[in-house]
């Protein structure tokens, strides 16, 4: 556009209006106070006590999907078959929870499908997944007021790792609305 007007936008006229705006940025600039740094600050009844047990790719999807962060985790690792196992598993339902919001109902199933698939080969191989969401808390920047933060947690690990607590839920006298046998394993709170 300016390219085809030189009559209008002389060299004199666009040093003057690159001044001006170079003034522009400099007020604005200047007229902004101490921003704050950016932080995250958790919030002590939002860290779940335990992770819960994953069996189907739809509870992964309600887990990553619009998270605005990942905390994902794993036992140790004995062979390069369990680290290609468990890196793509991760890897997909980080990608699917950085896509998920733009995903229509049809592919959301497909894609629950195919995580409940990786779920049983992690299962076959040893592995359980658990996992939960904790909202935090995002403050300073430039926004005025602080701004909720999902983060999804999930947890892939061996079976018979000592932190998983198994619960038999027949054994309970609670009403639950479905009774079939429960596994949690303790997340970390520091």
């Amino acid at each position: 556009m300016i390219d085809d007007q030189v009559d209008t936008f002389t060299t004199d006229i666009l040093r003057q209006m690159k001044s001006n705006h170079e003034i522009w940025v400099s007020q604005k600039l200047s007229e902004n106070k101490e921003i704050e740094p950016i932080h995250l600050r958790r919030v002590e009844q939002n860290i779940p006590d335990f992770l819960h047990r994953l069996a189907s790719g739809k509870e992964i999807l309600e887990i990553v999907i619009s998270a605005m962060a990942y905390s994902f985790d794993h036992d140790e690792l004995n062979s390069q078959e369990e680290v290609d196992l468990v890196s793509r598993f991760l890897q997909l339902a980080q990608e699917w929870g950085d896509l998920g919001d733009d995903l229509d109902t049809g592919d959301r199933i497909q894609i629950g499908y195919n995580l409940t698939e990786h779920i049983q080969e992690l299962e076959k191989a040893g592995f359980w997944v658990f996992g939960g969401r904790e909202v935090q808390i995002l403050e300073g920047g430039v926004q005025p007021e602080p701004s909720y933060w999902p983060v999804a947690i999930m947890r892939v690990i061996r079976k018979n790792n000592k932190e998983i607590i198994s619960i038999d839920l027949d054994k309970m006298d609670v009403k639950m609305p479905n009774k079939a046998n429960s596994a949690n394993a303790r997340t970390s709170r520091g």
